[in-house]
């Protein structure tokens, strides 16, 4: 991790892509219209139409105030595309940022998670719906330090 006067950098943990190619993170559904074709009928490289932003869920520029970032599953992608646009922008924005997940394994975030937790100024919270194992009720809560 390179840093800057001792704060962690965003230099070699979060490379944009080369030239126009953008990443897409996709649940791939047994009987999904779209996603039960990846890798079969749509393979890398095949085109695609992208608009947008069409919600409120996009990286607004030129603010500092802190950001409360929250996501569950596949919801996770704009929620980490913020966090990362922000840490870019202002290595020292203060973000919180929370993961819901059902099940404890496997949690596809967890690499990205990691990426973020050592920022001073960031805080992630991962939390599990349901445990696997005898005491399996409730939701956990972990926060990842």
């Amino acid at each position: 991790m390179a840093s800057s006067a001792g704060r962690p950098s965003l230099r070699g943990r979060f490379r944009r892509p080369q030239g126009a190619a953008i990443t897409l993170q996709v649940r791939r559904q047994k009987r999904g219209k779209v996603s039960s074709q990846l890798g079969r009928r749509i393979r890398v490289g095949h085109p695609v139409a992208i608009e947008g932003p069409h919600g409120s869920a996009f990286f607004r520029e030129g603010k500092n105030g802190r950001l409360i970032l929250i996501s569950s599953g596949t919801g996770f992608a704009p929620i980490w595309s913020i966090a990362c646009a922000a840490l870019r922008e202002n290595p020292l924005r203060e973000i919180v940022l929370i993961a819901g997940v059902r099940t404890e394994d496997p949690i596809y975030m967890a690499v990205a998670l990691q990426r973020v937790a050592p920022f001073p100024n960031v805080d992630v919270i991962v939390t599990i719906g349901r445990r696997s194992g005898p005491s399996s009720a409730g939701a956990t809560l972990y926060s990842l330090e």
